[in-house]
């Protein structure tokens, strides 16, 4: 039976482990799906982005940053908007925040752009640290590229610091990205 089967098939977790070692059972598992993938022909940017994915989520930076560089060329995929989110996200989360700023501008020198959801990253980050002058100026660059700021869960520390410092109405945070759609609940 399907019962029988399954028991006889699945892994055994040892007693003791670390997140390390998952993290290694799963680069390894993951490695060994794209390698047969790649052996009958089926990488496609889904798959590499989804490999990437593993890259980034295991936090192992130049790994992570090969992958990016030469995994796609290699398989005549051109990168999407998605491979450079995940790529920016961990940088961010790593505080590498300089190679983040380089690969962003690697990616505009190719002729593309990032996506809201990167810079909402780039904003999110800055807001946290307090940085408002870094925070305003993504924000911009963000609503002259895309036409509007980026996701509310990215400009609530933003505007944190602006009404803390009462600069909400200096530095027209209002006028850029409008007015808090949650702002009702914090009057309430």
């Amino acid at each position: 039976s399907i019962l029988r089967l399954s028991v006889a098939v699945r892994e055994n977790m040892p007693d003791a482990f670390s997140p390390q070692c998952l993290v290694r059972k799963n680069l390894a598992d993951a490695k060994f799906v794209f390698s047969q993938a790649a052996s009958e022909g089926l990488v496609d940017s889904h798959l590499l982005n989804a490999m990437l994915q593993v890259q980034t989520n295991a936090g192992r930076i130049e790994p992570a940053l090969r992958f990016y560089e030469t995994e796609y060329a290699k398989n005549r995929v051109a990168r999407t908007t998605h491979s450079d989110r995940l790529v920016i996200e961990m940088l961010v989360k790593k505080r590498r925040l300089s190679r983040a700023f380089k690969l962003k501008q690697d990616i505009e020198n190719e002729g593309r752009n990032l996506d809201l959801l990167s810079y909402g990253t780039l904003v999110e980050h800055y807001g946290k640290q307090g940085e408002l002058g870094s925070a305003l100026m993504l924000i911009q660059e963000c609503v002259d590229i895309h036409g509007s700021p980026p996701g509310e869960k990215s400009l609530k520390s933003v505007r944190d610091v602006c009404q803390k410092r009462n600069l909400t109405k200096q530095v027209r945070l209002e006028q850029i990205v409008g007015k808090d759609p949650l702002e009702w609940i914090k009057k309430g």
